[in-house]
């Protein structure tokens, strides 16, 4: 990897990390040192990855596009981050940019679709299947957020405005931004969308 674009961590005893560029994530476990993952071939560039634990349980999975370029790739581990299978992804989105897990089987990611609208999907198998999202219609979306049943996507081409969930991805709306957040606001870092403690 040129630059680690991507990191997840689990516990303070494994970490995944992944790259933009087209090519395997790494992870470290307890032992010293970091360790190339095995990937499935065609992987493309992944954008997003998120482990979580449960018990003695890990799962990770990581998002980006196909080596081609023509879909989106999801990506499951589960055995920390050491080997990696393809899951299916709902037809219609040719990337998605991030993930967010809030538990082992609870997850969303942000992308696009092909027509260029933004699109959110969700699993609440551990990534087995995925469902896009009732979402407004809006530009690409770039980054997503959450905590429990709360979830904050924003970032891409989307500018000012946020979609906001509050009950798993049941019912989304748009936010627009104050004007004073255009510069910063403590509830939202940078690019990046960060959620507040709700």
């Amino acid at each position: 990897m040129s630059r680690v674009m991507i990191l997840g961590a689990v516990a303070l005893t494994l970490c995944c990390a992944a790259s933009a560029a087209a090519g395997s994530p790494s992870h470290k476990s307890s032992a010293p040192g970091w360790s190339a993952a095995v990937l499935p071939p065609l992987t493309g560039p992944l954008g997003g990855i998120s482990c979580q634990r449960s018990g003695t349980h890990e799962r990770c999975l990581a998002v980006g596009q196909s080596a081609a370029g023509s879909a989106a790739l999801i990506l499951l581990s589960t055995d920390g981050g050491k080997t990696w299978a393809p899951q299916p992804a709902p037809t219609g989105i040719p990337a998605l940019f991030r993930v967010a897990c809030t538990s082992v089987v609870r997850c969303w990611a942000a992308g696009v679709a092909a027509n260029g609208a933004g699109a959110v999907v969700a699993t609440t198998d551990g990534g087995l299947s995925w469902q896009a999202q009732p979402i407004p219609v809006v530009n690409e979306v770039g980054r997503i957020s959450c905590k429990l049943s709360h979830c904050v996507a924003g970032g891409g081409k989307l500018g000012d405005r946020l979609l906001v969930t509050r009950d798993g991805g049941t019912k989304w709306s748009r936010k627009t931004l104050p004007q004073a957040c255009h510069t910063g606001c403590p509830a939202y870092i940078a690019d990046d969308v960060t959620m507040a403690s709700a």
